[in-house]
Order: C-alpha cells, then sequence, then structure tokens
C-alpha cells in the first residue's frame, strides 16, 4: 500500500505542475502521440518567430502525457490491488522515473528561465538520474544565459558530486564562468569538496585583469586553503 501512496504523491506532484495551463483533451492515439512528442523535443530542431508558441507549452504537453500516463496505470493497479505485483509495481516506478526525466530534459530547453529552473529543481526529485540528465545540468551551468539557473544547475550538481566524472567536470566549469556570483559559489563548493585539483584553474583565473576585487580576494583565500 506504501508503494501506491507513493506513486500517488508522484502523480499530485506532476499534476501540481499543470495547475493554470491549458492542456488540450487527448485523443483515441494518446500513447503513440506523446512518445512521438518526446522523439521530436529530442531533436532540439531550431524554430524561427513560431518558436515562442510551440516549445513553450511543450512540457505542459509532456507533463499531461505523464499525468494521464499514471493516473491510468494506477487506477487499473487500484482496483485490482491484490493481483499487482512487487515487480509491476517496480516497473511502474521506473517508467515514471524515466518520464520526469524526459520532462526534466525537456524543460531545460525552454526559452524561459523560470521554466530552466524548475526543470532542474525536478532533477532533485527523481529516484535516479542518467548519464544524459548529468550531462544536461553541466551543460547548463556552464552555458546557460542567466546566472539563477547556473546556480541551481551548481547546487544540484553538488548530489553527485561523490561521482569523479561530477567533481572533474566542475573543476573544468571554473574557467568557463564570467559571473562573479556563480564564481564565488565554485570556489565555496570546491572547498566544501577539498577538491585540490581545482587550485590551479582559480590560480589560472587570477590571471585576468579585470577580475571583480572581492572575487580575486575569496580566490586567493580558496587557492591558500586548498594548497
Amino acid at each position: 500500500m506504501k508503494k501506491h501512496n507513493d506513486n500517488q504523491r508522484d502523480l499530485d506532484h506532476i499534476e501540481h505542475i499543470l495547475d493554470n495551463s491549458p492542456i488540450p483533451p487527448p485523443g483515441d492515439e494518446m500513447d503513440k502521440k506523446f512518445y512521438a512528442l518526446l522523439e521530436r523535443s529530442k531533436k532540439r530542431e531550431p524554430e524561427q518567430h513560431n518558436r515562442s508558441q510551440f516549445v513553450l507549452p511543450l512540457a505542459w504537453k509532456v507533463a499531461a502525457g505523464i499525468a494521464l500516463f499514471v493516473g491510468g496505470w494506477l487506477g487499473g493497479a487500484l482496483i485490482s490491488s491484490h493481483g499487482t505485483s512487487q515487480g509491476e509495481l517496480a516497473q511502474l516506478n521506473g517508467e515514471i522515473n524515466q518520464l520526469k526525466q524526459n520532462l526534466v530534459l525537456t524543460m531545460m530547453d525552454q526559452r524561459s528561465s523560470v521554466d530552466r529552473i524548475q526543470a532542474v529543481n525536478l532533477v532533485n526529485e527523481l529516484d535516479q538520474v542518467d548519464e544524459q540528465i548529468i550531462e544536461s545540468l553541466v551543460s547548463t551551468l556552464n552555458y546557460d544565459e542567466n546566472d539563477n539557473v547556473r546556480l541551481v544547475a551548481l547546487e544540484s550538481l553538488m548530489s553527485y558530486a561523490d561521482q569523479a566524472i561530477v567533481r572533474t567536470q566542475l573543476v573544468r566549469s571554473i574557467e568557463k564562468q564570467k559571473s562573479p556570483l556563480v564564481l564565488m559559489r565554485l570556489a565555496e563548493v570546491m572547498l566544501k569538496l577539498q577538491e585540490k585539483a581545482a587550485a590551479d584553474a582559480f590560480q589560472d583565473l587570477l590571471q585576468k585583469p579585470d577580475l571583480n576585487y572581492s572575487l580575486r580576494t575569496q580566490i586567493n583565500e580558496t587557492i591558500e586553503k586548498l594548497s
């Protein structure tokens, strides 16, 4: 019964995302259209003047598909709960997690920084993340145009700092940053992780003549503590 309650909470959270968002009613071939939509979203084809009319509602359409999928499964499972095996429940949990990951990846491509922040925050609610999610977080940290989005991506990556590849990518990210706020937070993160490999990256950063005074001071302190 606990598994059912956990799945219901997942459904409630996804439905919360849909609040105040107009969603067209599903057709008879909802499953086929939903997965076709996911495939199209992965191609990331460049849009021109009509992009704002298509891309922005895309996340809500994907979320609607997830809600309908989970709702339909739960409805059937609850009706025949005595015949539902643990294996079937585990399979459902895996499918829900994969659908959530697809939603996250779709929302990370949205033009709105609010949507991208929401996507990064959703990563923290995933039971498991695959390599594609990690790569997307790293790319967001390195290249997103919004400092706040970069900062939340950094905080999310901290949850996976026990992985060597994540720590390596955080060190490499130092040279890609221009925002003093992001660099200051990266300095704090490197100290917390005691990542000595970051000292050289910060030392290279000190060669920039236009470096913010406060940032320069913090970097010098970070290098001293890591050396």
